[in-house]
């Protein structure tokens, strides 16, 4: 959080994450950063489903 006051991740976003991840720890840790990553190469804040669900996509492909 580091002084944040508004979520990084909408709540589509959440909902996205933990379906694709099944709910595993080690998967929700690994498809956050590479959502988090994605929306700061994108300049976007918060992350929402569109761009949660294009990186957890290439993730899921390697």
């Amino acid at each position: 959080m580091a002084g944040r006051a508004e979520p990084l991740l909408t709540d589509d976003a959440l909902t996205c994450l933990h379906a694709i991840s099944r709910g595993l720890p080690r998967a929700v840790n690994t498809l956050a950063l590479q959502d988090l990553t994605a929306a700061f190469a994108d300049g976007t804040a918060p992350v929402d489903e569109a761009p949660a669900r294009a990186a957890t996509t290439e993730v899921a492909a390697e």
